[in-house]
């Protein structure tokens, strides 16, 4: 029977199971269910699509494995926290896992974007979107359309020209130069967060002119307020004449010097922090010291008048301050309303919606809806959520949530489970705001932030649990990160910071006893950028030299917090020879051929580019091995017409005609250019990546090369091929990518910044109390440190960013520290011994309160060195198949559309390679001999064989994995990998059916096929075993097996 309704919250630091919890508590209430239909009525949101097939692949394994009577540490935590007896919860497994497969559609989990999809979807009509309208996940292509549009107008629209023209004057002041272009995508991006597009709607229905009109208001009174202050300054300068009182007879002459300042030169005065004058105006400490008391009794007397013009001239200041941070973003916020418009236009045009734009979308319609009625639109009724990574769940994602979690949780057997970190939050950029989970986790209510329905917005007691092992990491590296952040957190400016990392960094050790922790401090003190340049990408270097022999390298991560400290380190390695796997290395432009079919393509787009032309010609001398020395050879057809160019190129064996471009699709050419430079001669990873890239580009845009390079330079820096797992490549990564990643070594290299405010901070900011505010409630200002001196309103914003930036940046060490399972390497910097602002600094202050910190040593070590496991890591993807790109015109294909599937082949061929390709299909999923009864099953409910077929395939499969010289290798506990996909350093591509690893680093090697013996059948095992060689294993057995109505084992 279930447990009552159950609101409850896991606190999951990093490492401690979270995944494991979540999948416990899943299964709890399927095998706690009268019924097995119950996976139905449960919804669990994720952050990723990875984590969703995760936790989906998680929960049919742990039920496929109790099923099978294999009792692990899920099986008996199940059986003690349920009280469900060991063989009934074997029988429900088998009972839960057939109906589930059978009704897969009906397995709620994914990521919580896929949900509010599908109540957009539902809602449609209601919505007055058109039902068939396409969501765009790549929204850069319309920003870009969008600041085109906007551009476009300039010479044709006055009033944009004149809007432009002062954005691009306002650029070159800040020394960020004329063009626009770039900027004003950078800037577009704003159109899409949650709470900017908020407000930005609201500027919707405003004009330009009412912007200048605003503006020319604003300079009025900026004016006004500058003549108010030379009045102060001059009234108050009359005062001190008066009285005859030397200007230097005031500390240092501060007083009349603020008053000169306000009547004559503005840009010199002072105010709040900016010196010193504010306490001692507090403290009337005015006086100098070394003065008569004749002098002083004067001062006295007049000073009442001066302080309250002081004070008149602090309260004008805020609202000149104000005035000024309003006149800057005036411009560059009535573009952002023209960009807005255009994207609308755009979108409307395009029938596209953006995904960004879901939760918006619903929090404006269904938040009012009655639950029921949103359950009967999507067809589905939940009383279970499970959300995961809640502290990177949105605001208005959480609040789209709640009307359908309280419906609920007001019936019996419900339940809501939540599970996340506040310390492991990185995203705020993208609408992730750690309080919200900080508020949901906390047993009480800390702060008057966190209001009564912030802290539980539900009608039932919420549980809070902490998850409080942690079993990634070794006890040395888990006792280092707990003392050191329990240290920092006592700085921490906001209580619910420091009561966060206070008490989350408790975490328990288990049986991975050892490990090792290095902070190696950079003997120079200040250093600049080009300081670090030289130093830490050599202490980098240096630390994996001294891993040599210790580990495979790509058991190293190198974590930077910035994409330009990544290539810093990453150019100075590949100097030193040293292999990297980065996002830079695996994007597609790194790669010499598709970098060689870009230049061509621009080269034929427009033949003048001689740029473009240099550069495919040096490519081609190295590539097609031509004798000519490079210069000699480039010189000869860098001023040759296409046309020429290429013909005469053919007595390199280049078959190539450009002419035929206009004839012929995108991929088709893109196809002839691999053919015809020989492009094709082994299979190259970046080659297959990019032509898939081409063929989606032609499914949804044009076939014009103009478009395609368009959107290739907008693309360029994300595109990648999937990581390639070479053991000789150190990783390189940015924290955000490494995050819910685990690395046996982090080395992280460059200090974070702790308060570090960035100089285009910016805040909407309340004028709904501004004098004559022209319509404008928000404006988007700048949020720099200008921002304190505009009122207690601008106090608050920057206090709440300081706080905000403070947490984020400390998040972000966390998380890079907590990578590591068993060493970790921080290079460090001293920094300054008056303030503690930075990560060396604390680091330094940690040290300091352990009574370790000596000024001239450089090196601290906690733990031994020495690694605690020594085994070497098995090539799991380093096997590989496929030896040419296979490439051929189509005209060669002799295709003919047939009118009916049955005439594709002829009857018995498709029936014999249909029967294959579910063999190999069904045998790609088997790992032991029970996995066969599953699969079938499967096979028969999706609809891929019948019944009829499912008996004959099961009877001669049985027959394999019970043969006596086969059974051996379809037993528990083999470890076993079939048709991996890898890469190998010549990026070839192989995959082996099924690779059975023995000790000793023997591997069998085994092949299925149905037809008749082949010889390509035996030299395909043999190259196999080739590759599988130069990777230091021994073949221990190569197996062909032939299925038929009867078993043939070939032994090659």
């Amino acid at each position: 029977m279930l447990n009552q309704t159950s609101f409850q919250v896991y606190n999951a630091s990093a490492g401690s199971g979270k995944t494991f919890t979540l999948v416990k508590e899943y299964l709890k209430i399927l095998f706690l269910a009268d019924t097995s239909y119950q996976f139905q009525n449960i919804l669990a949101v994720t952050f990723t699509n990875m984590a969703a097939a995760e936790m989906k692949e998680r929960v049919v394994e742990n039920l496929t494995r109790i099923s099978l009577g294999i009792e692990d540490d899920m099986h008996d935590l199940l059986v003690n926290e349920t009280g469900i007896d060991k063989k009934i919860i074997r029988e429900k497994a088998k009972q839960i896992l057939n109906i589930l497969l059978q009704n897969y559609s009906a397995f709620n989990i994914y990521t919580i974007d896929t949900f509010t999809h599908k109540l957009i979807r539902a809602f449609a009509i209601d919505l007055g979107l058109s039902v068939n309208f396409e969501v765009e996940m790549d929204t850069d292509p319309w920003l870009q359309e969008a600041v085109r549009q906007v551009i476009s107008k300039v010479g044709t629209d006055k009033q944009i020209t004149k809007l432009l023209t002062e954005y691009a004057l306002m650029q070159i002041d800040d020394d960020k130069g004329w063009d626009i272009t770039r900027d004003l995508i950078k800037i577009s991006k704003i159109l899409l967060n949650e709470e900017d597009a908020v407000q930005l709607q609201k500027l919707q229905s405003k004009s330009i002119p009412e912007f200048i009109s605003f503006r020319k208001d604003l300079y009025q009174r900026k004016k006004s307020i500058e003549e108010e202050f030379r009045l102060i300054g001059e009234e108050a300068l009359e005062i001190i004449d008066n009285k005859g009182v030397e200007y230097n007879s005031f500390f240092r002459s501060m007083f009349p010097n603020h008053f000169k300042n306000l009547a004559y030169d503005l840009k010199k005065a002072k105010f709040f922090d900016q010196n010193t004058l504010k306490k001692r105006v507090e403290e009337q400490t005015l006086v100098a010291v070394s003065k008569p008391e004749k002098i002083k009794q004067e001062i006295n007397e007049i000073l009442p008048e001066l302080i309250l013009l002081y004070e008149r001239s602090e309260a004008l200041f805020e609202k000149y301050q104000l005035i000024l941070s309003v006149l800057k973003s005036i411009t560059p916020l009535a573009v952002l309303s023209e960009l807005n418009k255009s994207l609308t236009s755009i979108k409307e045009e395009n029938n596209i919606k953006f995904h960004a734009e879901f939760n918006r979308i619903i929090n404006n319609y269904l938040i009012d809806q009655p639950a029921a009625f949103i359950y009967e639109r999507i067809g589905e009724k939940f009383k279970y959520y499970y959300i995961d990574e809640m502290q990177d769940t949105s605001v208005l994602q959480w609040n789209n949530l709640i009307p359908l979690i309280s419906n609920a949780l007001s019936q019996e057997q419900a339940g809501l489970l939540l599970v996340g970190d506040a310390k492991q939050s990185i995203y705020r950029w993208r609408g992730g705001k750690p309080e919200q989970f900080i508020c949901l986790s906390s047993e009480e209510v800390i702060e008057s932030s966190c209001t009564r329905e912030n802290f539980n917005p539900f009608y039932i007691p919420k549980e809070v649990k902490n998850l409080d092992t942690n079993y990634r990491s070794f006890s040395e590296v888990i006792g280092f990160n707990n003392s050191f952040f329990t240290s920092v957190s006592k700085f921490l400016i906001k209580e619910s910071h420091k009561i966060l990392y206070r008490s989350g960094n408790d975490q328990k050790i288990t049986s991975k006893k050892g490990g090792y922790v290095q902070i190696d401090f950079i003997a120079e003190e200040k250093l600049n950028n080009e300081k670090r340049a030289e130093i830490i990408p050599e202490e980098v270097y240096q630390i994996i030299l001294s891993l040599e022999g210790e580990i495979n390298r790509n058991e190293i991560a190198i974590l930077v917090s910035k994409h330009d400290q990544g290539i810093e380190i990453a150019n100075y390695l590949s100097l030193k020879g040293i292999a990297i796997e980065s996002s830079e290395t695996l994007l597609l432009k790194s790669n010499p051929k598709v970098d060689f079919i870009i230049n061509l393509l621009q080269y034929i787009a427009l033949p003048d580019d001689k740029n473009s032309k240099f550069n495919f010609l040096y490519f081609l001398h190295e590539h097609l091995k031509i004798d000519t020395d490079k210069h000699s050879f480039i010189a000869e057809y860098i001023d040759k017409d296409p046309a020429s160019t290429f013909k005469e190129l053919e007595k390199y064996q280049v078959d190539f005609n450009p002419d035929i471009f206009v004839f012929t699709p995108l991929y088709e050419n893109i196809e002839q250019i691999i053919r015809g430079f020989r492009l094709n001669e082994t299979a190259d990873a970046y080659l297959l990546f990019f032509l898939e890239e081409i063929l989606s580009f032609t499914q949804h845009h044009s076939q014009s090369i103009q478009e395609f390079l368009e959107y290739w330079e907008l693309k360029k820096n994300k595109l990648s091929i999937a990581s390639s797992n070479n053991k000789e490549s150190v990783k390189i990564s940015t924290i955000h990518k490494a995050k819910g990643l685990e690395y046996r070594v982090v080395i992280f290299p460059y200090e974070i910044k702790l308060y570090d405010v960035k100089n285009d901070a910016r805040s909407w900011y309340d004028l709904s109390n501004f004098e004559e505010n022209h319509g404008f409630e928000q404006f988007y200002i700048p949020a720099t440190s200008s921002i304190k001196y505009t009122g207690t309103q601008g106090q608050e914003i920057f206090q709440r960013n300081l706080e905000n930036i403070e947490l984020d940046n400390l998040n972000k060490l966390y998380v890079a520290f907590t990578r590591a399972v068993e060493q970790l390497y921080i290079i460090a910097e001293k920094g300054s011994d008056k303030s503690i602002k930075n990560s060396g600094e604390f680091l330094k202050n940690y040290l300091l309160e352990l009574g370790l910190w000596q000024k001239d040593k450089e090196i601290y070590e906690f733990g031994d060195k020495t690694f605690v496991r020594k085994e070497k890591k098995e090539e799991v993807k380093e096997p590989l198949l496929m030896e040419d790109l296979i490439s051929s015109p189509w005209q060669d294909h002799h295709i003919t559309i047939a009118a009916t599937s049955e005439l594709l082949w002829d009857p018995e061929r498709k029936k014999a390679v249909d029967f294959g390709n579910v063999i190999h299909k069904i045998m790609e999923n088997v790992i032991v001999k029970e996995d066969l009864d599953i699969l079938v099953e499967r096979f028969v409910n999706n609809g891929v064989i019948t019944y009829d077929e499912a008996v004959v395939i099961k009877e001669r499969l049985q027959k394999l994995l019970e043969h006596p010289d086969l059974e051996m290798y379809f037993r528990k506990g083999n470890k076993v990998f079939t048709e991996r996909e890898i890469l190998d350093e010549q990026k070839k591509i192989l995959i082996p059916d099924r690779l059975n690893f023995l000790e000793d680093k023997q591997v069998v090697i085994i092949d299925y096929k149905t037809g008749s013996p082949e010889k390509r059948h035996y030299d395909q095992l043999e190259k196999y075993a080739e590759v599988l060689q130069k990777m230091n294993f021994k073949i221990n057995k190569k197996i062909l097996i032939y299925i038929d109505k009867d078993i043939s084992i070939v032994n090659v």
